[in-house]
């Protein structure tokens, strides 16, 4: 009953969680936009101002044929004119250079307007424009400027009225008001002038990163700026946006009782729901899942043992899985016992086939040796005692890979060592005082290379000590390397006797070719020296570098070397 009641009272806590901080996110959206008309009937008022400015400066633009009359007269018109409309700083006539042709004050006529970009604006447009100057030239603060082309003047040469207003009355807040900052903002979302605020203040920067996310033209109702709630309004189709922001009022305690509890209580409800599906999950999940696993674990040893208590009034399925963990160890200890059995049988007959292998290789051998001894012609001789090496090498290989106890990969260094100590041993006195130098590091290679390795190195080995054949004192250095920047390792044969040589014989370049081409070995022959045999290859994969690892206790020291003097 606890477990149905929690799972009822737990997504209906969620639920009502929601709902309250919906309810409460909505009150608050309903009130600020309820601050949010009152300031934008109150914006709506200016707006009407840059309205009048725009109307004022086509009106002028339409009726300017004065402008053709002479300075003198252009002047006295453009007195009168700003003497009617005080609103307006300057009302002055401009050529396509923004140079002032006549004013409203006489003292600004030949000098340059900062109305540069207004002027071809509404050349483009032909009608009037509209824009903000925060630093002009006649007078001393941010104006709003509004150019229209003269109709009487249209040509060639065309004349602009334009007409000023300075822009810090439209960001005039009424004193007490609910707003505490106005800004005029471009349509870019850049803050062109700002009154409230203090430039480094929080709540400016806090403006800047939102008029930087959104524009102003993308925003209808109240939104957020910091501690505070701003809204827009277009002035007159211009480009220019008027905001104003204001202060949240402080909650009363009805509001806040309220926001309370739709927040808490639903918190309260869903803690309730937790406590009790924990205690039925605990009673009828946790603790007999628990009782279970360590029952796996007795099993898993090989061990019988009792259901604990936690399990006589578990659920049904739960002790149904009990009764059927029992039932697997006893198939599994079967099983295993099974293939104990198997495994012995398997490895006794392994040993049995390896062992006759062995035998009937060195049967092969040891005919070979004696038809070689029998053979009264020299190159009969070479030849069986060479089928004699290579009957050997097979049977090196195949002790490397039954008699190392590994099934994925042998020792590289190992069968150097024995394959180079083996055939020089077997050349007898044929080979002179021969002396082999090993320098051998631990390496590994997959065991299904074992064999093509063995004939690859056996035959590089084979065919120099027959070019060093009948020198005296000669020396032949063997080195097996890995590289541990690319995992390459690399096995070459070398001498530093360079007597006269003969030509590597041809059957051994083709055993070698043959068999570095099967399992992809590079080899790399001296043009100058016949003798001298690289082979390279990468190593196998990670699961060869873990027996690697395993068995890094027999591995022999890097860079061991022997010599051996026959």
């Amino acid at each position: 009953m606890a477990l149905l009641l929690g799972a009822a009272l737990l997504p209906m806590g969620l639920m009502t969680l929601d709902a309250g901080l919906r309810s409460a996110s909505l009150a608050e959206g309903a009130a600020q936009r309820e601050v949010a008309e009152r300031v934008r009937e109150r914006m709506m008022e200016r707006e009407g101002e840059v309205v009048r400015l725009r109307t004022v400066t086509r009106t002028i633009a339409a009726n300017a044929s004065f402008a053709r009359g002479g300075s003198e007269q252009c002047n006295a018109v453009l007195g009168t004119l700003g003497a009617e409309f005080r609103e307006f700083a300057n009302v002055t006539v401009l050529d396509t250079e923004s140079r002032i042709v006549c004013a409203s004050d006489p003292a600004a006529v030949g000098r340059t307007a900062s109305a540069g970009p207004l002027v071809r604006r509404a050349q483009v447009i032909d009608d009037a424009a509209i824009g903000f100057v925060p630093s002009p030239r006649l007078s001393g603060e941010p104006v709003l400027a509004a150019v229209s082309p003269i109709v009487a003047t249209r040509g060639p040469q065309p004349l602009f009225v334009g007409v000023t207003r300075v822009s810090a009355p439209l960001l005039a807040r009424p004193p007490g008001g609910e707003t505490v900052f106005s800004a005029l903002v471009g349509a870019d979302g850049r803050v062109l002038q700002v009154s409230g605020l203090a430039l480094q203040s929080p709540d400016y920067r806090a403006l800047e990163r939102v008029l930087a996310e959104r524009a102003p033209g993308g925003r209808s109702g109240p939104f957020r700026v910091g501690s505070l709630w701003a809204v827009t309004v277009e002035l007159a189709d211009a480009n220019i946006f008027l905001v104003e922001g204001w202060r949240r009022p402080p909650p009363d305690l009805a509001g806040i009782l309220g926001m309370l509890w739709a927040m808490f209580a639903p918190v309260l409800v869903w803690l309730i729901a937790v406590g009790a599906t924990w205690m039925a999950v605990e009673l009828y999940i946790v603790r007999p899942l628990t009782a279970v696993e360590a029952l796996a674990r007795s099993y898993a040893r090989g061990e019988d043992a009792d259901p604990p208590e936690a399990l006589r009034n578990a659920p049904l399925e739960i002790a149904s899985v009990r009764r059927t963990l029992a039932a697997m160890a006893k198939t599994l200890r079967g099983r295993e016992h099974r293939l104990a059995e198997a495994l012995q049988e398997e490895r006794a007959l392994l040993r049995e086939v390896n062992h006759r292998v062995n035998n009937n290789l060195q049967l092969v051998a040891s005919l070979l040796s004696i038809q070689a001894r029998a053979a009264t012609v020299e190159q009969q001789a070479v030849g069986l005692a060479r089928a004699h090496d290579r009957v050997q090498l097979l049977a090196l290989a195949h002790n490397k890979i039954y008699g190392s106890g590994h099934v994925r990969c042998v020792r590289v260094d190992d069968l150097v060592s024995e394959i180079a100590r083996n055939l020089t041993a077997a050349r007898g006195a044929r080979s002179g005082r021969l002396i082999l130098n090993l320098d051998v590091h631990p390496a590994h290679a997959p065991v299904d290379n074992a064999v093509p390795l063995a004939f690859l190195i056996g035959e590089s080995i084979s065919q120099a000590i027959d070019l060093l054949d009948g020198i005296e004192s000669a020396v032949l250095d063997v080195s097996l390397r890995r590289s541990a920047e690319d995992d390459v390792v690399t096995f070459s044969v070398t001498s530093p006797n360079r007597e006269a040589r003969a030509a590597a014989t041809s059957p051994a370049r083709r055993i070698i070719d043959a068999f570095s081409r099967q399992i992809g070995v590079t080899v790399d022959y001296s043009p100058d020296d016949p003798l001298a045999v690289t082979l390279s290859m990468r190593v196998a994969s990670d699961d060869v570098v873990e027996t690697q690892a395993r068995a890094a206790a027999d591995v022999p020291q890097a860079g061991t070397s022997a010599s051996l003097d026959r």
